[in-house]
């Protein structure tokens, strides 16, 4: 009879909890968009806001880079990236609260 060490029993545990919480996770997405169908009206409003909140970055580099007095210069700056992904995040929580927001069972 092998002895297993509590380590390996551990790691058994954990990764079988990760599979079953992205299997959850992912009957969840599943559920949210079963109905979505391309045209609807929830799926046009989607595409607007995405469409919107694209104009909003844009917008937003623009009025940086009048603030700061140089045009090009978020093009050069190794930060844009951050930027950009901290815009992404902003954009993304509060469409997070919206769709919630919108959809919160009563």
């Amino acid at each position: 009879m092998a002895i297993i060490s509590p380590k390996v029993l551990v790691c058994q545990a954990l990764k079988e909890k990760i599979k079953s919480t992205r299997e959850r996770s992912s009957r969840c997405v599943a559920e949210w968009f079963h109905d979505a169908v391309i045209g609807s009206p929830k799926v046009i409003e989607l595409e607007y806001a995405e469409g919107q909140i694209k104009k909003a970055m844009e917008l937003t580099k623009g009025r940086i880079a009048e603030l700061i007095g140089d045009p090009e210069l978020l093009r050069r700056m190794d930060f844009r990236s951050i930027f950009l992904a901290t815009i992404n995040t902003f954009s993304n929580i509060m469409f997070s609260i919206k769709f919630y927001s919108e959809h919160s069972l009563e």
